[in-house]
Formats: structure tokens, C-alpha cells, sequence
């Protein structure tokens, strides 16, 4: 800086001095009294362009003078429209991009990543979305290949068995958090045994096949039920023309419908613990009623949530509480999900074992104190001036511009809806935030749902409320019984599936069986090909052979001792005995014929309710043993024979092509599950009843 224009800025400022000197003093600020708001800043909604293609597609255009193309079309259905077939959606979307009726998925793949380009989808309760993003200059590449996935999807039968097969394998991983056991048992609480309700299972995989993808994508696919924003550097005119050209093949069909939900009633609190034994830490979710996107309540409950645990920086009360003041946890926070079905508030916290109890008990503390107490002027403001701030900011966002858009259209809102936010933030009181808490948030209504270590929390959460305890198939340990729903006893179907398989008496008549047969298991992408054998005596003598040329497995047990021979690649065998207590677990649920035994065993026999299982509508019983556990039993609705079997202890099987033999019905095709995505199938069976047995073949280890 020059020495002149130094001496005139020192000049200057000594002007603004003197003038300051001159004016009259300030009238003292009432610090007690909350200053009045200040009007919101006018937010200009960006402007954008609706026009409707020849087949029915509605279009908005949102401009953005980027060198990107971003494509985002839904289509109305998602999860609530799979009926009985729980993950279809899922599979429909995720199968999307993975090649068409013309294009493989590895050319799929290679044509998009050339040009540095995204295609995907993605299911939710109420729609699939389909996305595309890239650089405008490909914009002919990216949408022939967009306009391809969303028309001629392939759903080949290769990708779509790889892709289950991943979902199987996943879903043990899945189920091993904490995160996604609370999710689905609050979707179980909150929306049933509907489609939005029920956690996808291995069985349901199974259950997909193609035809019902392509089923799927043909009645929800329709361009009357879908609608598409488009972001870019682009005229409408040329838009147009290229949208024409793109989804010229694409028909315009009767716009489906999603059939009514029947949801279970909330009445009362519900207080429900899953339990997963290994768990450290518990996840806690506090479950309350919240506003639909069309309720006027909805954007004033954005500010409740704000204060209570939503806002981001300003020290709401749960992080306050929760993680400052009593150190239970890092980032506790809380939210209105305006679901179409059922809308709801959650509020969330990971936090010890030791201190779920006071954890619940603060976070209680907190909902009580939004709808007793007042939210003080001071703190009110803060979280209205926030809403209004992160709202102005994404305005700039063309890409959240063109969902705000496609969502008036969706949920039918008015034109006007997001622009009229920041006044509506403005404008809400301390009276609205007590009254929405009363609302919404009713202390009897609230619901809890827990995942944790039941052993050490169960007892402690008693204090507010009875205390439900779920296992990880979110099904209620030790009770639950679901007979009033099929209109039998558990006792009732058990004695039908006895006559279907030729009666309790002939069952306990069989004093031997041997059984011989082919053995296929998939190895990646190889199939092992072995021989099993097993011979049984009454009433738990069990000799069982399997070898796999690689390595031969072979369990001896006589009745008082249990042992295994393993042989691998030629080395010597291993020998593995069962001793004490695991060898009498083993016996209890391995007894010959056991399902004419079970009032001998001291099995107890409950109702679980009706599932789709491979195909076949199923009555499911769940059968404990007093050592061994419980054990489920999925039984054919018309034949009463079981379908699939998953014992207290051993592997799933599933069970098909009945026969009898000697006027007792045995399965002739059997698959064995080892473990989630692992399968051996059993053909060419034989079994042999009553034949002698000599007695050296189960002591040949002891």
C-alpha cells in the first residue's frame, strides 16, 4: 500500500468516528424480553418447465447451467404393492441395470462406465426411483441405455440367481446388527404382517422367480404411473424430442392400484425387546405417531423435531441430554418419517447395556418435557432460523428442486407448498411445538422397541412398560400363539400332518429305516457330486455317512455317545466326539420317526402362524424340546405334509415329491442348508424299513 492512500484510510476512518460521536445513543435492549422475528427472507422456488410425452409420461425440467444431465423417474407401487411376495420390489429395482432384452449386463455395465455415467435404482414403501446422471455431451448414450433399463429390463435368470444367492448370503451378516433388527421390528410393530411390515427371510428369496419379477415390472412400469424430472442445460423442445425418440416403445397402460393395507390397531405402549445374546450395546427406538407430507400439521412438526433431536449444531435436547450430560451415547437424534401408510416419529439411541434403562429413561424425560413445558423463546428461535437457513440454501440445488417437484406431483401438494415454508417456520409459536407433542407424541401411546442382550436388560425396562421379548426372526420367545388366525391348535395341525404322513400308530412301527442317495452342493461355480447314507434304530441309534470325494463326513451314535470321523485329501481322519450335555440335546431331537413321539419327548407344540414358504402356503409350528430348544416345522395348508424343517439342532431341510413306503409318506427330494446360501441336493432316494440292523454299526468309535 502506498504512503497516500495509507494517510487516506486512516482519514477516513477517522470521519466514521466523528460522525459517530454526533449521533444520539442507542435506546437500551430489553435482554429479558425475545426480540420480535425478523421477516424471512422471500424464497424464489427456481423456476421449471411440466409438459406430458405422447404415451402419458409427465415430465418436469428443472434448468442448471452445469455441464451434468441428471434423470430421475418414479414409479408408483414399491414395497406396498409385493402382495404376498415379500422382496419383489427390491429385486425389480435392483435388477434394473443389470442388462436388458438387447444389451448383456457386462455390455450394460461397460457402455455407462465408458462414458462416466450412473445408472440405478432403488425401492421404497410407497415407489421405485430410477436414476441417471452424466456429463450432458453423452447425454444419447446415457438415455438410450436409461430409456432401454426402464423398458426391456432382462431379468435373466442367471442374474437374478446370483443376485438371490448375494441376499442370502447378506442376510446372515444383516441380521447379525443391531441397526437392521430394530428397523424391521419397528416396521413389524408399526405396519404387521403387511408387505411394509415383514422382514425379507431365506425363504422368501427362494421364493422369487422370474416371471414374478417380470409380473411385477409389467403391471407397476406404465408411463400413467410414473412421472420423470430432468435436470440439465437443455431446451424443453429438445428435451422433448429426445424423450419421444427414447420412450416411443414405451405404451401407455391402465394405471395400477395399490391395494389397502390392513394395518394392526396401536393402542397402549408396546414394550419390546429383541433379543441378541452376543450384543454389547443395546439400539433403542421410541416410536410415536407423526403427520402425513399433505397434513398442514407437517412442516410446524419440523420444528418440534428440531428442538427435540433433529437440528444439527444447536445442542438439541436428546444430544444434550443424552451425550453431554450423561456421556450414554455419541449421536442420539430423532425424526418424523412421513410415510404414506402410517407416518411416524422415531426417536434413536445406541448406548450400553448398563444404561439402556436410564437411557430409555432420559429420552422419555425429553418427549414429556416438549408436550408439558413451553419451548422457551430463545431456543424456539434458533431452530425456526435454522429451518428457514437450510431451507434457503437448498433452493440452489436443482436436483433437490426437480424432487420437491416431482413430490408436489406425488403426494398431491399444493403448487405453491415449498415456497410457502419459511413462513410457515416463521410463524410457528412455542404454543404450536407443545400442542404437536400432545399430538403426536402421547405418553400411553408411545411405543419402544429394544435390541440388546435380554438377559441383562429385560428386567430393568419392566419399570415402564410389560416387556415383550422378540428373537432375531422377530417372532415372540415363549408364546405368541397364533391359532385364533388359522382357526386350529397346534395339537389340531400336528395331528393332521401325522395322518397325512400314514398315521401316528404306523409311524411308531417303524423300528429301522435306511436311507441312500445322490448328493449334489454347489461350490462356487462348480457342483460337488457325493454320495450319503444313514441308518436309524429306534429309538436313537444314528449312523450317517457323507463323502464328497474331497472329504467324507461320518457320525456314529449309539444311544449313549455321539462321534464324527472326518476325512480330508487323504490325510487321517479327525475324530470329534458329543459327550454330556450336548450329546443329550443331540439325542432329544434326533429320536426315529420324532414326530410321532413328541408327547414321550416333552415336546411342546405352538402355533406361529401362516407363511408363504417355497412356494407352498404354509402353516408354521413351532416345536420345543425341553433341552434342545425350539425348532419350526412348515406344514403344506392343503396336504399337511412339511414342506421345510429347521430343527433345534442340525440343518434346514427342505422336503418335496412325497412317496409312501410301506404305508408311511418319506420325501424324495431333499435339500440340505449347511448355512445361508450353501445347498446339497439329495436325489435318487431309497429308503428300507424294519430291516435288521447289527449292532456294530453305530459303536464303530467309541
Amino acid at each position: 500500500m502506498s504512503i497516500f492512500k495509507t494517510v487516506a484510510a486512516a482519514f477516513s476512518a477517522c470521519l466514521l468516528i466523528l460522525a459517530s460521536m454526533t449521533q444520539p445513543l442507542p435506546a437500551q435492549v430489553n435482554r429479558a424480553k425475545q426480540p420480535d422475528p425478523e421477516p424471512p427472507p422471500k424464497a424464489a422456488f427456481p423456476p421449471y418447465e411440466t409438459f406430458t410425452l405422447k404415451n402419458g409420461l409427465k415430465v418436469f425440467l428443472v434448468k442448471n447451467d452445469k455441464p451434468i444431465v441428471t434423470f430421475r423417474m418414479l414409479i408408483r407401487g414399491g414395497k406396498s404393492a409385493e402382495g404376498n411376495q415379500t422382496y419383489i420390489a427390491d429385486v425389480a429395482a435392483d435388477l434394473l441395470d443389470k442388462g436388458t432384452t438387447t444389451v448383456s449386463a457386462k455390455e450394460f455395465a461397460e457402455r455407462i462406465d465408458f462414458v462416466g455415467g450412473t445408472i440405478g435404482a432403488t425401492s421404497s414403501d410407497e415407489l421405485i426411483s430410477v436414476s441417471a446422471r452424466g456429463l450432458k455431451k453423452h447425454i444419447e448414450v446415457i438415455l438410450n441405455l436409461y430409456s432401454d433399463a426402464i423398458i426391456n429390463p432382462a431379468y435373466s435368470q442367471e442374474e437374478l440367481e446370483k443376485y438371490v444367492q448375494d441376499q442370502i448370503t447378506g442376510l446372515a451378516s444383516a441380521k447379525a446388527r443391531s441397526e437392521f433388527l430394530a428397523d424391521y421390528a419397528t416396521r413389524k410393530l408399526m405396519f404387521g404382517n403387511t408387505p411394509l411390515g415383514r422382514m425379507p427371510n431365506e425363504e422368501d428369496m427362494r421364493n422369487i422367480t422370474r416371471q414374478k419379477v417380470v409380473d411385477f415390472h409389467h403391471t407397476w412400469f406404465v408411463p400413467s404411473n410414473a412421472t420423470l424430472a430432468v435436470v440439465g442445460n437443455i431446451t424443453k423442445a429438445d428435451l422433448m424430442t429426445r424423450l419421444e425418440s427414447a420412450f416411443a416403445n414405451w405404451k401407455g397402460g391402465k394405471q395400477p392400484t395399490v391395494a389397502a393395507l390392513k394395518l394392526p390397531e396401536r393402542k397402549g405402549r408396546r414394550l419390546i425387546v429383541v433379543d441378541r445374546d452376543a450384543a454389547v450395546q443395546s439400539t433403542i427406538r421410541v416410536i410415536g405417531s407423526g403427520p402425513t407430507m399433505t397434513d398442514p400439521d407437517r412442516p410446524k412438526s419440523s420444528i418440534l423435531n428440531n428442538v427435540l433431536g433433529g437440528g444439527t449444531g444447536l445442542g438439541n435436547r436428546l444430544t444434550m441430554n443424552l451425550r453431554e450430560t450423561h456421556s450414554y451415547t455419541y449421536s442420539p437424534y430423532s425424526y418424523f418419517d412421513p410415510n404414506p401408510f402410517r407416518p411416524m416419529f422415531i426417536a434413536t439411541a445406541d448406548v450400553r447395556n448398563s444404561v439402556t434403562d436410564s437411557a430409555v429413561k432420559e429420552m422419555l424425560y425429553e418427549i414429556g418435557r416438549m408436550r408439558n413445558q413451553p419451548v422457551p423463546g430463545d431456543e424456539l428461535n434458533r431452530n425456526i432460523q435454522s429451518a428457514i437457513g437450510s431451507f434457503l440454501m437448498s433452493v440452489s440445488d436443482p436436483a433437490v428442486t426437480a424432487s420437491r417437484v416431482q413430490s408436489i406431483d406425488f403426494f398431491k401438494l399444493p403448487k405453491d407448498y415449498f415456497a410457502k415454508l419459511p413462513t410457515i417456520y416463521n410463524a410457528t409459536t412455542a404454543a404450536d411445538v407443545q400442542r404437536l407433542a400432545k399430538k403426536y407424541l402421547a405418553e400411553d401411546q408411545l411405543a419402544i422397541v429394544i435390541v440388546g442382550k435380554a438377559s441383562e436388560i429385560a428386567d430393568k425396562l419392566k419399570q415402564f412398560g410389560t416387556v415383550e421379548v422378540w428373537d432375531a426372526d422377530l417372532n415372540p420367545v415363549g408364546g405368541g400363539d397364533a391359532s385364533a388366525d388359522i382357526g386350529m391348535t397346534a395339537q389340531q395341525v400336528w395331528d393332521k400332518m401325522l395322518a397325512a404322513m400314514g398315521g401316528e400308530a404306523k409311524m411308531r412301527s417303524v423300528t429301522s429305516r435306511k436311507m441312500q442317495a445322490e448328493i449334489g452342493a454347489n461350490a462356487g461355480n462348480s457342483v460337488l457330486k457325493g454320495k450319503f447314507e444313514m441308518i436309524e434304530e429306534a429309538p436313537n441309534k444314528n449312523y450317517q455317512m457323507m463323502d464328497m470325494g474331497i472329504a467324507k463326513t461320518e457320525q456314529y451314535s449309539n444311544g449313549a455317545n455321539v462321534a464324527m470321523l472326518i476325512s480330508r485329501g487323504g490325510a487321517p481322519p479327525q475324530t470329534q466326539k458329543i459327550e454330556g450335555e450336548a450329546a443329550e440335546k443331540y439325542y432329544e431331537s434326533t429320536h426315529i420317526m420324532p414326530e410321532a413321539y413328541v408327547k414321550d419327548l416333552g415336546v411342546t407344540l405352538r402355533v406361529k402362524g401362516k407363511k408363504s414358504v417355497n412356494n407352498v402356503e404354509c402353516i408354521q409350528i413351532a416345536v420345543t424340546y425341553p433341552k434342545s430348544g425350539e425348532g419350526t416345522y412348515s406344514i403344506d395348508a392343503k396336504t399337511f405334509l412339511p414342506v421345510r424343517i429347521d430343527p433345534a439342532m442340525g440343518m434346514p431341510s427342505i422336503l418335496s415329491d412325497w412317496k409312501s413306503v410301506d404305508g408311511v409318506m418319506f420325501p424324495f427330494a431333499i435339500t440340505l442348508i449347511p448355512m445361508p446360501g450353501q445347498e446339497m441336493h439329495l436325489k435318487d432316494i431309497q429308503y428300507k424299513l424294519n430291516d435288521p440292523i447289527s449292532p456294530a454299526v453305530f459303536t464303530k468309535i467309541q
